[in-house]
């Protein structure tokens, strides 16, 4: 009688060798397609807020695929999104951090400027400065010709003196000692940028040495160079308490 060879058998499970299907998250997708449009920071700061997105939107993608136990693809996807819309939202800071460093340093260059030509004597320039940069008269005019004999020009110009700032810095003359000390504000509406600067001016009385705080408005269109000659002061303000810097 034949011998029979003694073995196992073992079924083999239905869909064997065929490759297991996983889905890739949605949410890694998003994170990604959130972190392209992210190059939008660099347009306004209000923008921020879509790289800010890429980055949640990539965490939760992580923890969304970790939860999964391996069941869902996207997890590189949603990391590679999570830096690439970090380093978008720091360099778009750090950029605006700088534009606005050298805008503001442009506008206090103007308003110290305008406080140097009252000092010295020479309101019309400061009147000049006190206007919008493609309404003032060309460098090298005679500025007190113009206003001598321009019509209306001269009725501006006494305007212009007549103001509370202008004419004591008038009467001081060089024993004024201009210092910038702050700025208080700054205002962006998309068409005008704004800054708000707090001045202090010295001056010796009777041996004593006393001091008043300026004001100074400095505005340019959003759409000229941030440059000092596209500033102009719009506005003046005495401040009858020196400003919060100094009352510490």
């Amino acid at each position: 009688m034949p011998e029979i060879e003694q073995g196992t058998y073992t079924e083999e499970p239905e869909g064997a060798g065929e490759s297991h299907y996983r889905a890739v998250s949605v949410l890694a997708i998003a994170s990604l397609l959130v972190s392209l449009l992210s190059v939008l920071a660099f347009w306004h700061p209000i923008l921020w807020i879509v790289p800010v997105a890429g980055v949640v939107i990539g965490l939760l993608a992580i923890l969304r695929i970790d939860r999964h136990g391996g069941e869902l693809l996207g997890r590189g996807l949603a990391i590679f999104a999570i830096c690439l819309s970090l380093f978008v939202v720091s360099a778009a800071a750090s950029r605006y951090g700088t534009v606005n460093y050298r805008a503001r340093t442009a506008a206090r260059e103007m308003g110290l400027r305008w406080f140097e030509a009252l000092r010295d004597g020479n309101p019309e320039l400061a009147a000049q400065l006190s206007i919008e940069p493609l309404q003032r008269e060309d460098d090298g005019t005679d500025l007190q010709a113009f206003y001598r004999t321009e019509p209306g020009a001269g009725d501006y110009l006494r305007r212009f003196v007549d103001d509370v700032v202008v004419k004591a810095l008038l009467t001081l003359g060089p024993s004024a000692h201009v210092r910038f000390l702050e700025t208080v504000e700054h205002l962006d509406d998309n068409r005008k940028e704004r800054y708000y600067g707090v001045y202090a001016v010295t001056y010796e009385e009777a041996g004593e040495l006393k001091t008043f705080f300026v004001q100074l408005g400095l505005v340019r269109y959003v759409a000229s160079p941030r440059q000092a000659p596209h500033w102009w002061v719009a506005r003046d303000t005495l401040l009858t308490r020196p400003p919060a810097i100094l009352a510490n």
